[in-house]
C-alpha cells in the first residue's frame, strides 16, 4: 500500500487533481493540528466545500473500507457474546 502526504495550503482543485492523479482509496484530513505547543485550527470548511461534487458517496468508502464485512462481523460477535 502506498501512502503520500500532501501540504493542506493547496488550492481545491489544484489538490483534488493530487489525489485523483495519486489514485487515491482513502483520505484523511485533519481540522485541528499543534505547532509550537499551540493548537491551531485552520480552515479547510471553505476548501472541502468546494470539492464535495468531486467526493466519494457514502457507499464508495464503505466499499473501499469493508464496512459491510466488519459490521456483520461485529454482529456476529455481539451474538455469540450474548449467548454466553
Amino acid at each position: 500500500m502506498n501512502n503520500s502526504v500532501v501540504f493542506a495550503g493547496f488550492a481545491p482543485t489544484s489538490l483534488a487533481t493530487r489525489i485523483v492523479d495519486a489514485q487515491a482509496k482513502l483520505v484523511v484530513a485533519a481540522d485541528a493540528g499543534m505547532r509550537a505547543a499551540n493548537s491551531s485550527k485552520p480552515s479547510l470548511k471553505g476548501t472541502q466545500r468546494d470539492v464535495v461534487d468531486q467526493m466519494q458517496t457514502r457507499e464508495q468508502l464503505y466499499d473501499v473500507l469493508n464496512y459491510h464485512f466488519l459490521e456483520d462481523k461485529l454482529d456476529q460477535l455481539y451474538t455469540e457474546n450474548q449467548k454466553v
